[in-house]
């Protein structure tokens, strides 16, 4: 017995050491995740892109050295579970202090915004204490962006709840090693990089050729994203050929062609954006054209596959956008020198076959898109409940001042959100750039019509639909009377009813807050700081504009009768 006893002693005596083990390496890991006598910022985001932690954390570093009762960790998470990740944390009431807006579905929201994060207009307005001699120094912190934070301003809600780290855009990066062997075995003259569509075509073609001779498949072109998606490099050619019908199809005279305008001009007779028009062929003919200088299989090529083409020395050419800067600079490293490079689009004397017949498709070209109406992008937002709001507040400031923005975005070859920051060589070509035209057509009126639109264009550049077939498909789908045109134009009418309803409930609180609230900032003790009266009666009347012209979601009704000369079937 009691040998017995002693057995189940030691059994028991072990259990309480393993615990007492566990909890006393719990404690020393909660002590080492938050330091007693220091605030703990934590900053969740998606980027995982080459370099851009490491920027992060040399900003985190540096912070911490002026900042030393402050500590600041990283959560990086992968861009697949992010949303959801965040949705979640939000809901528990355990979000980190700073959070990458955009992705989850919360932070994208207009009542999630304001039940999740704090507004930033009233900080916005005030200069950025570290840019303190500087030329920022007097100007307002919105002001100090490329966009001036434009992109994370809330119409509706007439608040910002983030401000941008990063500047986005989309290009194409090039082997110029490569690319200067198969000019020189081509004996031709064209520049490198191409700036023209027909410069583009004679050195894919050179380098196809180098290839050949020397028995290798490489792929002229390779891109990381969907060529058939209406954006990027299909934008910047739908943009080139279609700006130029702007003065016929834009009927509101806004400067732009909105996807009703689409539609309504679409249906005319005679259009000039039907697909059996001249012009519409000569861009889906010159698309077409340059798919053919594309890797085999490019339609379901991956982004991980056309990295590894391009830095394998197999593609002389990849089409992404500035965030790979960094991963294709060292990976490139000393095997060649990579260069970066705008689109080039077809100007007069670029020749394409349509029909069996050559066709000068410059013609039909206003220009290339420019990148005027750019915002900025990895948007930060402070969680409501955060336990330091004040410190998270200062880090954006840190982050964003002109100096620290331009060092941060240096170290991971990204652009700069904040005006006047230095920028390398390899994302120069990726900022916006005012010169060109904005305004497209645009034949995914709805999700039903993008998906339809997706899949036949895909179907055409593969050689599985001709022409024609493609545009007698795209006629029918566009005129379906169940989910064409007419119910894509309904459900543009029950989108403006909404926004006008969202727009009437914002426009009663600023009224509101017009009559009754603070005079001056800070004059009302509240969890949120409230607007002054004079702030919120400039609100108001811009919320009352928007309303004017939306005349109750009724233009798009009005319109749609005049065009379809019948009433608009609203489900």
């Amino acid at each position: 017995m009691k040998g017995k006893f002693a057995r189940n002693n030691i059994g028991l005596i072990l259990l309480v050491l393993t615990v007492l083990l566990c909890l006393v390496q719990v404690m020393r890991t909660q002590r080492q995740l938050d330091p007693p006598g220091k605030k703990v910022i934590r900053i969740a985001f998606w980027q995982l892109e080459a370099g851009y932690r490491e920027a992060m954390q040399a900003m985190i570093d540096e912070y911490q050295k002026l900042h030393p009762d402050v500590v600041i960790r990283q959560m990086p998470i992968t861009e697949r579970l992010y949303a959801q990740w965040l949705n979640v944390h939000l809901i528990a009431g355990d979000a980190p202090d700073l959070c990458e807006m955009g992705m989850a579905t919360l932070t994208n929201t207009d009542q999630p915004k304001i039940r999740y994060f704090t507004p930033l207009a009233e900080p916005l307005d005030q200069p950025n204490p570290y840019n303190a001699g500087t030329q920022f120094e007097k100007l307002a912190w919105r002001e100090t962006f490329i966009d001036g934070n434009r992109g994370q301003f809330s119409d509706s809600l007439q608040e910002y709840f983030a401000v941008p780290t990063s500047f986005y855009g989309a290009g194409v990066y090039y082997n110029a090693t490569l690319l200067a062997a198969a000019k020189a075995e081509a004996g031709i003259d064209t520049p490198i990089p191409p700036r023209t569509f027909g410069q583009w075509i004679e050195i894919s073609q050179a380098v196809r050729a180098y290839g050949k001779k020397r028995g290798k498949n490489i792929a002229p072109i390779v891109s990381c994203y969907n060529v058939a998606n209406p954006s990027f490099l299909l934008e910047q050619y739908t943009v080139a050929f279609t700006a130029g019908v702007e003065p016929t199809v834009d009927a509101n005279l806004d400067g732009r062609i909105s996807a009703w305008e689409t539609y309504a001009g679409f249906i005319q007779p005679n259009s000039v954006i039907a697909f059996e028009s001249e012009r519409m062929r000569a861009f889906y003919h010159t698309y077409k054209r340059l798919m053919g200088e594309f890797a085999d299989g490019y339609i379901a090529m991956t982004r991980q596959d056309a990295m590894f083409r391009f830095v394998q020395g197999d593609a002389a050419m990849i089409v992404t956008g500035s965030w790979d800067a960094k991963s294709l600079s060292q990976q490139a490293g000393d095997r060649f020198k990579l260069g970066a490079m705008k689109y080039p689009v077809p100007v007069r004397g670029d020749m394409v076959t349509i029909d069996g017949q050559q066709v000068d498709v410059g013609q039909f070209v206003a220009g290339p898109m420019n990148s005027a109406g750019a915002t900025g992008g990895a948007g930060y937002g402070i969680y409501k409940r955060s336990k330091h709001p004040e410190v998270a507040l200062d880090f954006l400031h840190f982050l964003t001042s002109v100096k620290n923005n331009g060092r941060f975005n240096a170290y991971c070859d990204w652009a700069p959100a904040v005006a006047g920051s230095e920028l390398s060589d390899l994302v120069k070509p990726f900022m916006p750039d005012p010169e060109g035209y904005t305004s497209e057509v645009m034949f995914d009126l709805s999700a039903d019509l993008g998906a339809v639109y997706e899949g036949k264009l895909a179907q055409f550049l593969t050689g599985e639909l001709t022409y024609p077939q493609f545009a007698k498909a795209m006629t029918e789908a566009m005129t379906n009377p169940t989910n064409g045109g007419d119910r894509a134009a309904a459900r543009l009418h029950e989108n403006d009813r909404t926004s006008v309803r969202n727009d009437e409930r914002t426009l009663a609180a600023q009224t509101a807050l017009a009559i009754l609230g603070p005079e001056t900032q800070g004059a009302m003790a509240t969890e949120v700081p409230l607007p002054t009266r004079q702030e919120a009666a400039a609100r108001a009347k811009k919320i009352l504009l928007q309303q004017v012209r939306k005349n109750n979601g009724n233009e798009s009704r009005a319109r749609f009768l005049d065009v379809r000369g019948k009433e608009l079937q609203v489900r």
